[in-house]
């Protein structure tokens, strides 16, 4: 039981869930970017037309990090980039739940019918924290000090 919690076993863990999750998120909203491009307008965060450039671009961005960090290539990082991505959903979702907005957050695409906006800054605020532990227990800073 030890090593199923070992700090290893628990990073490797995160970065295989975590990376799998963003590419299938991603993958999901790149099958249907119009409805992930009216889920970001419905946020009245951006103009108008930088919905659908972002409705492209975040899906396409969140399966290359997946991708990376689940494979464990430039792990680093993929692992920064989604840990940037999660801060931005975070607080993207937070000022939607300020504002009573009643939004679909989009984090899934149509497939999964959304999520109310509460749940996905749960969510968000899971993934920043999970990857924020990986981000420093699986790669400690470089010693400043060489002998």
């Amino acid at each position: 039981m030890r090593s199923l919690l070992s700090a290893a076993f628990v990073n490797t863990a995160i970065r295989v869930v975590i990376g799998g999750i963003f590419i299938y998120a991603g993958a999901v909203k790149m099958i249907d970017p119009q409805s992930f491009a009216a889920a970001i307008k419905s946020f009245h965060l951006v103009p108008p037309a930088l919905g659908n450039p972002l409705a492209l671009f975040l899906p396409c961005l969140e399966v290359m990090a997946g991708t990376l960090w689940l494979l464990n290539r430039a792990a680093v990082s993929a692992a920064t980039i989604i840990f940037g991505l999660c801060v931005l959903f975070a607080a993207v979702l937070g000022t939607a739940i300020l504002r009573g907005m009643p939004v679909n957050c989009g984090c899934f695409g149509a497939a999964l019918g959304g999520s109310t906006a509460k749940v996905a800054l749960a969510r968000a605020l899971f993934f920043l924290a999970a990857t924020g532990y990986w981000l420093v227990t699986a790669n400690p800073p470089a010693s400043h000090c060489r002998k």
